[in-house]
This record gives C-alpha cells, structure tokens and sequence, in this order.
C-alpha cells in the first residue's frame, strides 16, 4: 500500500483535541496509572470517558465549515515496555492499538495520529540508525 499524503500538509483549517492524559487527570481525576490513557480502551465505562473527553473537539471540528480533525490516539504507552510495568500483555496491547472503527463513527476525522507505543527496542535502532 503507497503512502497516502498528509491532508494538513496541503494547507486548510485543522483542529485537534488537547492534552488528553493531563485533561483526564486534571480536570476529570482520573487516575492514570504511569500516564496511560490507553488503559481506559479496556472497559465500556473508560471508552465512554474518552468519547465525553474528544466529544467537544469534535463538535467544534463539524460547526466549522471545511475543517479537519486531527485526532490524537491514546495509545502512545501501549507498547510492550510498559505493558510490562502495568501488567497488561500483548494480547491486550495489540487491542489498544486497533482505532479501525474511528473512520465510520467520525466522518469528520481526516488523520489519526498519535504514536504507537514505541518502546526501548524501536528507540535503540532510531538512535542505531541516527549514529551511523
């Protein structure tokens, strides 16, 4: 599969959510443990949170004519290394990492970022290949 090109690289209105693990421990009290708000993908009251968290960007995002959503994933800790340190197994990682139904529930989302749960080993062959 080719790359597609980056919609916001073309110019245009792009909004995005903000701080969503300091949203949900700040201003909910949520308690996230080691700043993982991906463990809220594991239960229906944790997903329905995070709908209530991207809910007002994404209103924002459908009231302005011609403009794109960003939307950051919640998965940027969802990799094996901290996997570990939480307790959580592959298996369950693999879960979190999954954001396929975001397409027909947000018409409006043009990108889904986010990381994807880089760990130790992916930042040793960046620095790897970095050096040489």
């Amino acid at each position: 599969m080719a790359p597609t090109p980056l919609p916001q690289l073309a110019g245009g209105l792009f909004l995005s959510d903000g701080g969503l693990e300091t949203s949900l421990i700040d201003l909910d009290g949520t308690a996230l443990p080691q700043f993982a708000a991906f463990v809220l993908l594991h239960s229906a009251a944790g997903r329905e949170q995070l709908r209530r968290d991207y809910r007002p960007y994404l209103e924002l995002a459908a009231a302005v004519a011609a403009a794109g959503f960003v939307l950051e994933s919640p998965t940027w800790r969802a990799n094996a290394d901290w996997g570990r340190r939480l307790g959580i197994d592959d298996e369950a990682l693999a879960r979190a990492n999954r954001c396929r139904r975001l397409r027909s529930a947000l018409p409006q989302l043009n990108v889904l970022g986010g990381c994807c749960g880089i760990d130790a080993r992916h930042l040793r062959a960046i620095r790897g290949a970095w050096l040489q």
